[in-house]
């Protein structure tokens, strides 16, 4: 018996500036700075009883923990624009440097420290096929910081099957999107075509290794020097990252009236799919 206590917060705090220099009526150049700010905290209490069957608990120290993960990101932008009648069109990248600043202060006291640096283009394409027709292509790189639960070393054995632990080397991703819309409206046949593909890779995807004890118990040694015993069939999964994280989504729909209006026909179809990396380790004893 275990009473385990969680207590989690969030700050946030984001800034930018922007400025925009028209060159003439089709081309313009534009500036920006942007300053995001996000602080976490996690504490992790377990309490066990002092004999088995007792009302009375103590802190168990190895299996509680207190953290906080502070993440700041700076980035500057460049971005041109053109239009005109046909076309609608943005080139841009930014230079983003990110530091991230874990401090755990219970049980022990350790620091984690890292830098990031980044370059995230990002690209807008319109083209006006006509009156009611156009297609939309986006294409843009983004990041996001490991969680404050990922970057926790605290093992979480609330599941005595399935322990997790979190990993203090963890490195930000880096996610790739790519998407592209059509739509068309037919006046004279009051129909209407809608057909959208988006496609995202990730690097550096924050997933798990897991380790599963096979034919026999198995001792492994967590990151503070510390000893965890699996029994068979049992597993412990750790966070890390890995490339080959893809998403597929494809997605269409037709509309058209029927029996001169009197019923509305719409047609929607679409596939997804993703392929989520991890590692999995099947750890057997000899006999």
């Amino acid at each position: 018996m275990q009473k385990i206590n969680t207590d989690k917060w969030t700050q946030t705090m984001s800034s930018n500036i922007a400025f925009t220099e028209g060159l003439d009526s089709n081309h313009m150049l534009m500036f920006g700075y942007n300053l995001n700010y996000n602080l976490n905290q996690s504490n992790r209490l377990n309490n066990v009883p002092v004999v088995y069957g007792s009302t009375v608990y103590v802190l168990d120290t190895l299996l509680s923990n207190e953290f906080k993960n502070g993440y700041t990101s700076q980035s500057v932008e460049a971005k041109y624009q053109f239009q005109n009648y046909k076309w609608n069109s943005s080139f841009g990248i930014s230079g983003q440097i990110a530091e991230l600043d874990g401090n755990q202060v219970f049980p022990l006291t350790s620091e984690v420290k890292k830098v990031f640096y980044s370059v995230l283009p990002n690209v807008s394409l319109r083209y006006k096929m006509g009156m009611r027709k156009n297609i939309r292509f986006n294409y843009h790189a983004s990041n996001n910081a490991p969680s404050v639960d990922q970057l926790q070393e605290v093992l979480n054995n609330s599941n005595l099957q399935q322990l997790s632990i979190g990993n203090a080397n963890l490195d930000q991703d880096l996610q790739h999107n790519l998407t592209m819309r059509y739509f068309s409206v037919n006046l004279e046949k009051s129909s209407n075509v809608f057909f959208l593909v988006n496609a995202t890779y990730t690097q550096n995807y924050i997933t798990s290794l897991t380790q599963i004890a096979g034919n026999g118990m198995v001792e492994i040694v967590l990151p503070d020097s510390s000893r965890v015993k699996l029994n068979p069939g049992s597993q412990l999964s750790k966070a890390i990252n890995m490339d080959g994280y893809y998403s597929l989504r494809l997605f269409g729909t037709y509309g058209k009236p029927l029996f001169k209006g009197k019923l509305n026909m719409n047609v929607n179809g679409g596939i997804n799919f993703t392929q989520t990396p991890s590692k999995i380790m099947c750890i057997v004893t000899g006999k």
